[in-house]
């Protein structure tokens, strides 16, 4: 009944934010685009991108609906700190007595968000900069396009203070200019957010998104 109710709310959430900020137009794609497209050669110039994904029908089409939006616009690294982590090496530990909860990329999507693995407070190195700090945004930086890469996740009391893989992006509202809760409900819109994230996936087999 409670995974309903937060079901409805987070629908209620994306319904508020497109009336108030509108829709663009339905091209009746997939969430993500189509895996082709026809580009300029002075577009890639101008853009300085190379890879065909970043130019299909969809995520143009949302990209200069913003862009041209009446209210304006402002991009991501204006509103948040966006970072990734490095590879680490993980010592694991029993349970939580010991360590930290660990997710990987698919796990912070699990609905009760329950650690299935721990690592070690002690010997894992600088694991304090892996823990999640409550109100960031997090985002699946890898996987397979139209799978959960470029998918957002709040860091609810669930996550907060639990440790998060470097296949995770991590956005940090700056204080001040946008509200956790509006930023993660923006990203998570198929209709807005979604293709614009997942656009700038690079990568053959497992696309990868960088901060």
């Amino acid at each position: 009944e409670l995974r309903t109710n937060a079901s409805v709310e987070l629908r209620k959430a994306n319904d508020f934010l497109l009336h108030i900020l509108g829709v663009p137009p339905d091209l009746g794609l997939s969430r993500a685009g189509l895996l082709t497209s026809v580009v300029t050669s002075e577009e890639m110039l101008r853009t300085r991108r190379c890879d065909s994904w970043f130019f299909n029908g969809r995520a143009v089409m949302v990209d200069k609906w913003v862009t041209t939006h009446k209210n304006g616009h402002w991009s991501l690294a204006e509103v948040a700190h966006v970072f990734g982590m490095s590879p680490f090496k993980r010592v694991y530990v029993s349970d939580g007595e010991q360590g930290i909860g660990f997710f990987g990329s698919a796990d912070i999507f699990k609905l009760d968000r329950t650690p299935e693995a721990y690592i070690s407070r002690v010997a894992t190195k600088s694991v304090k900069d892996y823990i999640l700090p409550r109100g960031a945004v997090l985002l699946a930086s890898s996987g397979q396009l139209n799978g959960i890469i470029g998918l957002p996740q709040l860091v609810d009391s669930a996550l907060a203070g639990m440790a998060a893989s470097n296949h995770v992006l991590r956005i940090v509202p700056r204080t001040g200019k946008i509200l956790a809760g509006y930023l993660f409900a923006y990203l998570a819109l198929n209709e807005i957010g979604y293709p614009l994230i997942a656009r700038t996936a690079t990568g053959d087999s497992i696309p990868e998104i960088w901060s």
